[in-house]
């Protein structure tokens, strides 16, 4: 991977606020002359930010966990010029060290070089990746363009290792735009590149909000040959669609409520389904608002809805979210097989509630 594989990476989880972690497996990078301690692109830009101003590598709250596959390297000896073998080769596992130690620690990750334990590993840059503490200070001189390094310093505990960001380059390019707040009803992007972040196909699952929701063809096909009937922004638009429900229960403990007079702790939740093909173009969509209210303590089954959407036969993947007034969201990937179902003249399907 080189800097500007990174830099689409970087930018596309930019878009989603907190800390994010990348565990990096690789064996080494490319370099002219690695013996030479040469840095490959991407390991000097990461590495040595203050030098790079002009053309500055995001990391957007992205924590690198470097893990080294080679394992214990044992030393070589071939021909007549072992000592100048085995040197090169001392060297080049030193300059791999340098760049994974050096990636993973600028980024406020950790490297795992020399081991034979490559599973083990893992499991602890997951688990280290998991927890972190989120601390913040305002400098009183932003210096914009400078490199800015940051020591902190654990009292009371010695023995502690701190792993943290080293430092930071002051821009003043604004941060990727966060989606704040619920769209408006019903008009949900049409294209997938205008999505908001957490929706889009193949993004990663946002877990402030638990939720379960289950997903299924409802027994009574109905008005699906009126298209003014439909069900879906784009619903009008499906050839042969075929109606799902889907019933909601929300975790209340995600939600962001505010108290007030006579109500109690009040919010609202936008539910939102969005449908792809294999491809990532959107085929339908439906965003509901719906208010949640009552005084506390509330359960999962106080906060159920159900809903509806039209989907065309075939494969289809959906994104569904909870979305709060204050912007905190979960959601998840789903993959359907919609196959043809027979309508039911007459019969009535619920409405969202």
């Amino acid at each position: 991977m080189q800097a500007d594989s990174f830099r689409a990476l970087t930018g596309y989880l930019g878009q989603f606020p907190g800390r994010k972690n990348v565990i990096w497996i690789a064996g080494g990078f490319p370099s002219d002359d690695p013996a030479m301690g040469a840095r490959s692109a991407l390991a000097e830009v990461i590495m040595n930010p203050q030098t790079n101003s002009h053309d500055p590598l995001p990391t957007n709250d992205i924590a690198v966990y470097m893990l080294d596959p080679v394992g214990l390297v044992a030393p070589v000896a071939i021909g007549t010029n072992a000592g100048y073998v085995y040197g090169r080769l001392a060297v080049a596992d030193g300059w791999r060290a340098d760049q994974m130690h050096g990636i993973a620690n600028s980024t406020g990750g950790e490297g795992f070089f020399g081991f034979n334990t490559l599973e083990a590993n893992l499991r602890q840059a997951v688990a280290d990746g998991a927890n972190y503490y989120a601390v913040a200070y305002s400098p009183g001189n932003f210096d914009y363009g400078l490199y800015h390094r940051v020591t902190i310093d654990l009292k009371n505990h010695p023995g502690a290792t701190l792993v943290y960001r080293p430092g930071y380059l002051a821009t003043d390019q604004p941060r990727p735009i966060v989606w704040s707040g619920p769209a408006r009803k019903g008009k949900l992007p049409s294209s997938a590149a205008s999505l908001p972040p957490g929706l889009s196909l193949g993004a990663p699952d946002m877990t402030d909000i638990l939720f379960c929701v289950h997903v299924a063809p409802l027994t009574a096909q109905s008005d699906l040959k009126n298209l003014h009937k439909r069900v879906g922004q784009l619903g009008g638009k499906l050839k042969q669609p075929v109606r799902y429900g889907f019933d909601w229960a929300i975790d209340p403990d995600g939600l962001e409520r505010t108290t007030e007079p006579g109500v109690g702790a009040a919010t609202t939740v936008t539910l939102t389904v969005i449908a792809f093909d294999a491809e990532g173009k959107v085929l339908n969509s439906i965003e509901n608002v719906v208010s949640v209210s009552g005084t506390p303590p509330l359960s999962a089954g106080d906060l159920q809805f159900h809903q509806l959407l039209d989907l065309p036969k075939g494969n289809v993947f959906l994104r569904v979210a909870a979305l709060d007034n204050r912007g905190r969201m979960g959601s998840t990937g789903i993959s359907l097989r919609i196959v043809a179902a027979p309508e039911i003249a007459g019969a009535a399907n619920p409405a969202p509630h």
